[in-house]
């Protein structure tokens, strides 16, 4: 991997969890993070599911440094079409993304270490025209843990 990415190379796996919205609805995270373009670059495959296995959000990134190695990322939102992050500084255990949709609004998504095994995932979405100090109504907040392949007993 790419300098900027080496930190993320400890979250290559599955993740899944639970979580909720900001009404209280209970959901199911997947998250499924691997490496790219000859590991120059970090995929996400995330969903979030409510009730009995009903898509709420799915999200498909790529995270990969320009030629100035500063990081960017593209991809789409079952949600809000296509969405274009740029990293916002913060701690090496922090991933933070936000940026611009195609649909006018602003996606703000961030992945916390909480552990080698642990992380928190947040996200919001706001109009790409609101004021200074709006609160949206909506986000998501979960935890994810690191998936372990089942293996059956052995003799």
């Amino acid at each position: 991997m790419t300098n900027p990415l080496i930190r993320l190379a400890a979250w290559i796996g599955d993740w899944a969890g639970q979580g909720e919205v900001a009404d209280g609805t209970e959901i199911l995270f997947r998250m499924q993070v691997s490496s790219a373009a000859e590991e120059n670059a970090v995929c996400f495959h995330m969903e979030s599911w409510i009730g009995e296995m009903q898509l709420l959000h799915g999200l498909r990134l790529i995270l990969a440094p320009r030629p100035d190695r500063s990081l960017h990322c593209m991809g789409f939102s079952t949600r809000f079409g296509m969405v274009n992050l740029t990293p916002t500084p913060d701690d090496e255990d922090v991933l933070a993304l936000a940026g611009p949709t195609t649909s006018g609004m602003q996606l703000s998504f961030s992945l916390i270490q909480q552990d080698a095994d642990t992380l928190i995932a947040t996200g919001m979405a706001r109009p790409q025209d609101a004021p200074p100090g709006f609160t949206a109504a909506g986000g998501t907040h979960g935890t994810l843990r690191r998936v372990t392949p089942w293996r059956p007993p052995g003799p």
